[in-house]
C-alpha cells in the first residue's frame, strides 16, 4: 500500500501534467495551422458610383507581405479589367490586414489604399483613394 504522501504528489503532478497538455493543445494547433494571409482573395467593392473586384495574390517571404492585385471587372464601361498592381506597404496587425497598390482611374493616377479585419476566410474594411472612403469584402479563394 502506498503512502498518503506518495498519492498526494503523484495527484498533483499527475494534475499540473493534465493542465499544461490541456493549454499546449490549442498552441500547438494554432502554429500547424496554415497562415491566414497568403493566398487568393476575391475583393469586391464599392468606391463612390463605381463597383469593383479586385483579384489579389498575398504571399509572405519572412515578415514581409507582398504580392499583386489584379483588376476585374466595374460596373463602368470605360475600365478595363485584367491590369496588375503590385502590393506594397502591407501589414498585418493581430486580425487587421492593410496594403496598398498605386492605380489609375480616367486621368488619376493614385494610391488605393485598404484596411480591413481578418475573420477566418473573409474580410471586411475600407478602401481610401483619392481623398473618397469605399468598402469592401473579400473572400478567400
Amino acid at each position: 500500500m502506498k503512502a498518503p504522501d506518495t498519492e498526494l504528489r503523484l495527484m498533483k503532478t499527475l494534475t499540473l501534467i493534465m493542465a499544461a497538455l490541456s493549454l499546449a493543445g490549442p498552441a500547438a494547433a494554432a502554429a500547424n495551422s496554415p497562415e491566414p494571409i497568403p493566398g487568393t482573395w476575391l475583393v469586391k467593392g464599392r468606391w463612390g458610383p463605381l463597383t469593383f473586384t479586385v483579384n489579389c495574390r498575398f504571399t509572405r517571404l519572412g515578415g514581409v507581405i507582398g504580392g499583386e492585385c489584379v483588376d476585374g471587372p466595374t460596373n463602368d464601361a470605360n475600365i478595363k479589367g485584367g491590369k496588375r498592381h503590385v502590393i506594397r506597404a502591407a501589414a498585418l496587425k493581430g486580425d487587421q490586414l492593410s496594403w496598398t497598390y498605386q492605380t489609375r482611374w480616367t486621368v488619376y493616377e493614385f494610391d488605393a489604399r485598404y484596411s480591413g479585419v481578418v475573420r477566418g476566410r473573409t474580410m471586411n474594411g475600407q478602401l481610401l483613394a483619392l481623398g473618397k472612403t469605399g468598402t469592401f469584402t473579400a473572400v478567400r479563394q
